[in-house]
C-alpha cells in the first residue's frame, strides 16, 4: 500500500546507517509535478515525479518525490544550486521510507525493448526493489 503523507509520523526519520534525516515534508512548499516523467531518457507511464522547494539561508532546498502507479517510490533531496542529489531513500516493501543513502537514486527501468515493464530501486540493504504497474513492491 503507498504510505499517505498522513500517516508518516509528524517529525523527521532518522537514517540508523548514516545519521540523516529526511526532509520534513511539511516545510516544503509544492513547485512543480510531472507525470510520465522520463529516467534517463526512458518516458516511464505511470511515474509521477513532484518537486517541492523552501528558501533556507538563501538557498533553495529542493525535494523530488517520486510515485509509480500510485504507490510512493522512493524521494531525493539536496540544493537546487547542486549538480545532484545530495541523498535519497526507497520506500520498503512495507511502504515505509527507509535509510538515507548519499548521492542520486539508483534506479534502473524495466523494459522488454518496447515497453517499459517496472522500476528496479536498490534499498539501503543493498537489495533491489522491483515496482511494476501491476503488482506491490517486492525484493528481489
Amino acid at each position: 500500500m503507498p504510505t499517505p503523507i498522513g500517516a508518516v509520523p509528524g517529525g523527521t526519520h532518522l537514517s540508523l546507517r548514516y545519521h540523516v534525516k529526511a526532509p520534513n515534508l511539511a516545510h516544503f512548499h509544492p513547485h512543480a509535478v510531472i507525470d510520465d516523467i522520463d529516467l534517463d531518457g526512458v518516458v516511464v507511464p505511470g511515474l509521477r515525479a513532484e518537486f517541492l522547494r523552501r528558501e533556507v539561508d538563501g538557498r533553495t532546498a529542493m525535494l523530488s518525490r517520486y510515485s509509480y502507479s500510485g504507490r510512493e517510490v522512493f524521494q531525493a533531496w539536496g540544493y537546487l544550486d547542486e549538480e545532484h542529489c545530495r541523498y535519497f531513500a526507497v520506500y520498503g516493501v512495507d511502504g515505509r521510507l527507509e535509510a538515507a543513502q548519499a548521492g542520486c537514486p539508483r534506479v534502473r527501468v524495466l523494459s522488454d525493448g518496447e515497453r517499459v515493464a517496472g522500476l528496479a530501486l536498490r534499498s539501503a540493504s543493498g537489495v533491489w526493489l522491483i515496482a511494476t504497474p501491476a503488482a506491490e513492491l517486492a525484493a528481489v
